[in-house]
């Protein structure tokens, strides 16, 4: 079916040269476990169209399937230079800045989002986590209440254990002789 798929979108784009078709080829290549065919494709069509946005998100996003997180930043950042207001590109940078222990620069990348009006309960529980580990202490507690408003089944518990996880080492830090009861424990 795939095969079909394929032979049916490359006789498309010899016809008519359509930057969906382009996409659409790439995502056959991905189902068939192919993701180098499918950097190839999507490179050559961003060698075409420089500035389309599409190509170079789902270049990004097949890097980042293959962990091969620098190339994807980079790619997410130039998506960001044709546009500037790509909520994908920007939520993968702050992720990104986040888990390579960057919570400084993840915290701009996620105020950005609520700046854009992003307005979900996994961006302020980002954030609440992102001023907690830049030392922010008097903001992380708004941004985990504002969480709570925001939260519903599917991720309520994931933003009280975050919430428990700081809280309990914010104690720590401000009690250090804490330190010994967990040390006897």
């Amino acid at each position: 079916m795939y095969r079909e798929a394929e032979k049916q979108l490359k006789s498309s784009l010899k016809n008519e040269d359509i930057v969906k078709t382009h996409l659409q080829l790439a995502k056959v290549f991905i189902k068939l476990d192919q993701p180098n065919t499918a950097l190839e494709i999507l490179g050559q069509a961003l060698n075409k169209y420089p500035y389309e946005i599409s190509f170079l998100i789902g270049l990004a996003r097949i890097h980042d399937m293959l962990n091969e997180s620098i190339k994807a930043v980079d790619l997410y950042k130039r998506a960001l230079s044709v546009e500037s207001s790509n909520l994908e590109a920007v939520a993968s940078i702050a992720s990104f800045h986040f888990y390579t222990d960057q919570p400084e620069i993840a915290l701009r990348f996620y105020k950005r989002l609520v700046q854009l009006g992003v307005h979900s309960a996994e961006i302020w529980n980002n954030l609440a986590l992102c001023c907690f580990h830049d030392g922010q202490y008097d903001l992380f507690y708004t941004c985990f209440e504002k969480a709570l408003e925001l939260a519903d089944e599917s991720n309520i518990a994931d933003i009280w254990y975050n919430m428990s996880q700081v809280i309990f080492t914010y104690k720590l830090l401000l009690n250090p002789s804490r330190w010994q009861l967990l040390l006897v424990i």
